[in-house]
């Protein structure tokens, strides 16, 4: 009984050692292992993600900005908003936006110098761009090649006349050719010499720079050009309610460069608003501003202001574009000035206005002088 006690004993004492040997193992092992866990933890906390978006550059606005004036900083281009506002579907209006918003600007529209750098366009770029522009160049001074004179004796030389060189000076328009253009017309049908019908990456909405498929009614051939145009709403006469036409707007200029999979492809070459698909051609012709005049003509009628836009100029200038209910047929000629009244009684004189585009029954004029505010049946007295 004592042998089997014994036995007993022993292998109670071998079990707890090998308990306690391996618990020893457990405490040896390197403090790497338990920490492993702890270490992958933090790295991971601190990873940072950027996010990028390909072919953009990000642009914040600043106190005072306008889509207008980051087109025109940025890119040099201020008809290019139109590509901007298409690529912030989240702008619900061009002259909406506020500081600390964050834009959305393609590369493929940017100045080279900006596209060439990464992330986001800060303040000083911008001013940057804006000293550059303000740089005058300076000429150098052309070096005087001494002629030798050979002597003459006085019977030999005759008189000879004086030569006054006229500096030849600059025309001066009353407004830029951009702005004239796309101020646009009333007219009593809508022009259609064909449409947009798509783009090479299935776009609805182009600019300057892109390209378009376009259907004309007659044939085309490289280089011709179009007026892509859009109206814009129908205009009546705020005394009568006869109806005037529709007021046109000219939203680009496009040029044919040739065919691709079996239609016509074109280029827009300028841009004054967006355009899409659906919006229709009209023939290209010529349109040059008046120029201004000390003596302008000042026909004497009666008319009324039928319709007013606001429009941007290529300098960032607002300005008041009317329409009136009197043409070619009621003497009206571009440059005419017009004097405008108020419609409602006490009749008081509002400003001055000048014409930049004529047709037979209608014209469109540009507010020269504005003393109050002016709105649609306003008169134009000019005694």
């Amino acid at each position: 009984m004592r042998e089997i006690l014994s036995i007993l004993i022993i292998l109670f004492s071998v079990a707890l050692a090998g308990a306690e040997s391996s618990d020893g193992k457990q405490e040896s092992a390197p403090p790497e292992a338990v920490q492993e866990p702890q270490q992958i933890e933090e790295q991971t906390g601190t990873v940072i993600k950027t996010e990028t978006e390909e072919g953009f550059r990000i642009y914040t606005v600043q106190e005072g900005d306008t889509l207008w004036d980051i087109t025109h900083n940025i890119l040099k281009e201020p008809f290019l908003w139109p590509k901007v506002w298409g690529a912030n579907p989240d702008i619900k209006n061009p002259d909406l936006i506020y500081p600390g918003q964050r834009i959305r600007i393609p590369l493929s529209v940017l100045r080279p110098e900006l596209v060439k750098k990464q992330g986001e366009i800060k303040p000083e770029e911008v001013e940057a761009l804006k000293e550059k522009e303000a740089e005058v160049e300076v000429t150098e001074k052309p070096v005087e090649v001494p002629v030798e004179k050979t002597p003459v004796t006085e019977e030999k030389v005759a008189a000879k006349p004086s030569i006054e060189i006229m500096e030849e000076k600059r025309p001066d328009y009353l407004i830029d050719r951009n702005l004239l253009i796309a101020s646009g017309y009333i007219s009593r049908i809508v022009p259609d010499e064909g449409s947009i019908i798509g783009t090479p990456e299935s776009r609805t909405t182009v600019g300057k720079g892109d390209y378009i498929y376009i259907k004309t009614k007659e044939e085309v051939k490289r280089g011709d050009k179009f007026y892509c145009i859009k109206p814009a709403a129908k205009i009546k006469h705020p005394d009568s309610g006869e109806i005037l036409g529709y007021l046109i707007e000219i939203n680009g200029i496009i040029e044919v460069i040739g065919q691709e999979s079996g239609m016509t492809k074109a280029e827009i070459k300028e841009s004054f608003k967006e355009m899409n698909i659906g919006d229709r051609l009209d023939k290209f012709y010529l349109m040059e501003p008046p120029f201004k005049t000390e003596n302008p003509d000042i026909p004497k009628l009666k008319g009324t202001i039928v319709a007013i836009r606001h429009l941007y100029s290529s300098t960032g200038s607002i300005y008041d574009i009317v329409y009136i209910d009197r043409g070619s047929k009621d003497g009206v000629t571009q440059g005419s000035l017009m004097h405008i009244f108020s419609r409602e009684k006490p009749v008081v004189p509002l400003g001055l206005l000048q014409v930049i585009n004529v047709k037979e029954e209608t014209s469109t004029a540009v507010v020269r002088k504005g003393l109050k505010e002016i709105v649609v049946g306003d008169r134009i007295i000019n005694e």
